[in-house]
């Protein structure tokens, strides 16, 4: 009965995990290179529009330390609103902000879900990813594939 209650208690950690950690692959489904760099790979799902719902639906995004370079220290997944066009993110300009700080190979941010917006432009996405020998970001619009 106890292996059952565990099972099942890891099953749901599973799926409510909003960080997933992998040394394996990119998730399932078609990719979107982001960026590449000699020792990082920047990846995220298609974007599409939820019929139901409006929203604008990603299922990951993440980031790949390649095989003989260093372990991810840190990532920085962060949306936000342009407003300045300066594609930097502003404090004010925040719209959401995940950050993954254990040391890894690989981060993917799951299910991120934007309902539909007032504002007169998409909004940006910005990836942060920090090794101990290099600090590499990518900056991309919010909108359907």
């Amino acid at each position: 009965m106890r292996s059952r209650h565990l099972a099942f208690i890891l099953a749901a950690l599973a799926l409510f995990c909003s960080a997933c950690v992998s040394r394996f692959g990119w998730a399932r489904g078609r990719n979107i290179v982001l960026r590449d760099t000699n020792t990082l790979q920047f990846r995220r799902s298609e974007m599409e529009l939820e019929p139901s719902t409006g929203e604008l639906v990603m299922h990951w995004v993440g980031v790949r330390a390649i095989d003989g370079s260093p372990d991810l220290l840190e990532v920085t997944y962060i949306v936000f609103d342009d407003a300045n066009a300066n594609r930097m993110p502003e404090a004010a300009e925040i719209v959401r902000q995940r950050t993954h700080t254990e040391p890894s190979r690989k981060v993917l941010f799951a299910d991120e879900r934007y309902p539909k917006s007032p504002r007169p432009r998409p909004l940006s996405a910005q990836l942060v990813a920090r090794t101990k020998d290099e600090l590499r970001q990518t900056v991309w619009t919010l909108q359907p594939d």
